[in-house]
């Protein structure tokens, strides 16, 4: 069957890393915004350590894996680099927002 082609596989193992990228950067940004700063480049180290870290055998599967968790590894740090650099967090109100807001907060 064509379905079991070569060609097929490796092109749907080709998505669904792309996609699993995209998720990936999507599930940094959304922790980087919720979470203190330096979060997401803490974790995008931790996913390149666990992509160097899987063992190097000869299976195409584990090769998409590790180099997958790299190239989220270092996407995440320049993301991560990206969310400290150029849009830094306002310091906390020290009246914890009690008072009306400011005409620029509106």
């Amino acid at each position: 069957l064509f379905l079991q082609s070569d060609i097929v596989v490796k092109l749907v193992m080709l998505g669904l890393l792309v996609v699993g990228l995209i998720l990936g950067l999507l599930v940094l940004w959304f922790v980087g915004r919720r979470t203190p700063q330096g979060t997401v480049l803490l974790l995008a180290g931790l996913v390149y350590v666990c992509g160097v870290s899987l063992p190097d055998s000869r299976v195409r599967e584990v090769y998409m894996l590790r180099g997958g968790l790299k190239m989220l590894g270092v996407t995440g740090a320049l993301l991560g680099v990206v969310m400290l650099v150029i849009k830094p967090r306002r310091p906390a109100d020290p009246d914890d927002g009690a008072s009306a807001p400011t005409p620029e907060q509106r």
